[in-house]
């Protein structure tokens, strides 16, 4: 009996290990994995910009006023200073390419001034502000980097003045704007004339725009082109009996911008 015993313990203790191996064990469970999606420039923003730039600009005495020849040059001068402002636009993405509009305003701190060939008087500048209307069109080398151009109008809103320059007065015959030895005396830093000019040009430039984090908020720089051409200026004295002076000024500006962005809408969401 104790023999028979013995025996089916070493059976049942052979058995078990072939057993276990038959009973199925269940696969650990694993999530799919998602891909990450794609950054989309199909949109609308809006932001902020800050960086600086210069306006070249080229004075001509149209009648001959401060007493040159008439048509003569009275001098040039680049206004230089920062700009700062906003700017809002949409886009619209095919495959890599993107395409959009853009409206740009910024208020300006470029200031410039020169002396006029006779060195009795200064020619001041202030540009007040630009806007822009664009397009733009770009590429994106990757998902969320968009390399673009821009082109379309500009506006440019100036305020000049004509004044002595620093150090002694100056005499000027009465009623004309010609240096005299005996007319009244105007001390340095007078103001003798007073313009103001808004125009419209063109301009062009491109840049780039990154959302380093692949979200809403992306940052860009970039650099415009604008020409104005050549305006007609009517400066007003202020100091002596005389006609409305005639001024021809020919302005370039060129900025270069950093921007903040914040994009919406747009359908698909972006990473």
């Amino acid at each position: 009996m104790k023999k028979l015993f013995l025996a089916c313990m070493v059976s049942c203790g052979l058995a078990a290990p072939a057993l276990g191996a038959d009973v199925a064990v269940p696969a650990p469970a694993y999530q799919p994995i998602v891909a990450r999606p794609t950054y989309i420039w199909t949109g609308c923003y809006a932001g902020v910009n800050a960086g600086g730039g210069g306006a070249p600009q080229t004075w001509t005495d149209v009648n001959g006023t401060f007493g040159v020849l008439p048509g003569a040059s009275l001098g040039d001068h680049t206004a230089r200073g920062v700009v700062g402002g906003g700017q809002a636009g949409c886009d619209y993405q095919i495959g890599s390419f993107v395409f959009g509009a853009q409206g740009l305003y910024d208020l300006t701190g470029m200031k410039g001034n020169n002396y006029q060939p006779n060195r009795f008087f200064l020619d001041n500048s202030f540009v007040q502000s630009v806007a822009t209307l664009t397009g733009r069109a770009g590429f994106t080398p990757k998902p969320n980097v968009l390399l673009y151009v821009k082109g379309g109008g500009a506006w440019v809103h100036d305020l000049y003045n004509v004044s002595t320059p620093p150090g002694a007065g100056i005499g000027l015959v009465p009623g004309t704007f010609v240096i005299s030895l005996v007319g009244p005396t105007f001390q340095s830093g007078t103001i003798l004339g007073l313009g103001r000019n808004s125009s419209g040009g063109v301009t062009f430039g491109g840049g780039v725009e990154w959302a380093p984090f692949g979200g809403d908020w992306t940052v860009s720089l970039e650099y415009s082109y604008m020409n104005f051409g050549i305006s007609r200026v009517t400066f007003l004295p202020t100091v002596v009996n005389v006609s409305a002076v005639p001024i021809d000024i020919k302005q370039t500006t060129q900025v270069v911008l950093f921007g903040l962005n914040y994009r919406f809408l747009g359908g698909s969401p972006r990473y």
